[in-house]
C-alpha cells in the first residue's frame, strides 16, 4: 500500500502517472478525451481549472479537434475562449472553411483569424 505522503505528492505532480489527471481508461483515453467525446463541458472546465493543458500535446489530436470531430459546439467555444491558439494554428486547422457557424465562433474570440481560402480539414466536421 502506498503511504499517504506519497499519495499526496502524486496528487500535485502533474507528470506522475498516478495523478488522476493522467488517468487512462482501458482503451487508453484520457479524461479530457472522454469528456470531449461525451460532450461534458463541466468536465472540460474542471480540467482547465485543475491546470490541464487544453491545447494538448504536440502531434496528438487536441481537445479542440476532438470537440469539433464529435460536434460539441459548447466545448469548441469554451476552448476557443481560452485563447491558447495562435492565429497561424487556427488558420491551419480552419483556414478557408465555408462553415459560417464555425467562422463566427472562431472570429468571436480571434477577430483577425481565418483570412485565407479553404484548406483546413476540420472545416467539414462542425455543425452548430
Amino acid at each position: 500500500m502506498t503511504p499517504p505522503s506519497k499519495l499526496k505528492s502524486y496528487a500535485f505532480d502533474a507528470h506522475s502517472d498516478k495523478n488522476i489527471l493522467n488517468f487512462r481508461d482501458g482503451n487508453g483515453r484520457s479524461l479530457v478525451e472522454i469528456f470531449c467525446r461525451n460532450g461534458n463541458l463541466d468536465g472540460i472546465r474542471m480540467m482547465h481549472l485543475l491546470g490541464v493543458d487544453l491545447k494538448g500535446p504536440a502531434g496528438a489530436e487536441s481537445p479542440l479537434e476532438m470537440a469539433i470531430r464529435w460536434r460539441y459546439a459548447p466545448i469548441v467555444r469554451f476552448i476557443l475562449s481560452l485563447k491558447v491558439y495562435s492565429h497561424e494554428e487556427l488558420d491551419e486547422l480552419f483556414g478557408g472553411t465555408t462553415n459560417r457557424a464555425l467562422i463566427a465562433a472562431v472570429r468571436e474570440f480571434y477577430p483577425k483569424a481565418l483570412p485565407s481560402p479553404a484548406r483546413g480539414w476540420m472545416s467539414n466536421f462542425l455543425i452548430f
